[in-house]
């Protein structure tokens, strides 16, 4: 008896730190997020007349962005709020890279801690479509 105690109990501190270690990741990323979602609305027109697509494409980025952000906190939401930064990452190092000639290692980084959110709150995405 003594024995199924102290598995449940490393469990339950396994389990704590990984919550732990995932809204400090959550934490980090929807701070990067917030502050570049505000950088977009406030200052980067040079870098979208490079893209071509207008200011509407610097605007819509920037609110996706900050909302995401927010998503990133709310605990129903995380998972996939941070889905959804993956798919924003894998699209945004089409124009680093090739279009801006800007470093990709910024959003690559941001891109692989959102991966790390989607997959530790996947049982909010569970919850979220409905399954077990």
């Amino acid at each position: 008896m003594i024995e199924d105690t102290t598995i449940h109990t490393r469990i339950s501190e396994t389990a704590r730190k990984r919550n732990r270690n995932l809204w400090i990741i959550q934490g980090i990323t929807a701070g990067s997020f917030f502050i570049a979602g505000l950088s977009k609305l406030i200052f980067h027109v040079e870098i979208f007349d490079q893209i071509g697509w207008g200011s509407w494409f610097q605007y819509f980025t920037g609110v996706v962005q900050i909302v995401g952000a927010v998503a990133l906190v709310i605990p129903r939401l995380s998972g996939l709020a941070g889905l959804a930064f993956v798919g924003l990452a894998l699209c945004a190092l089409g124009f680093h890279g090739p279009v801006l000639d800007i470093t990709p290692i910024p959003i690559m980084l941001l891109g692989v801690m959102a991966g790390i959110i989607a997959w530790g709150r996947r049982d909010t995405l569970s919850r979220l479509f409905g399954r077990s």
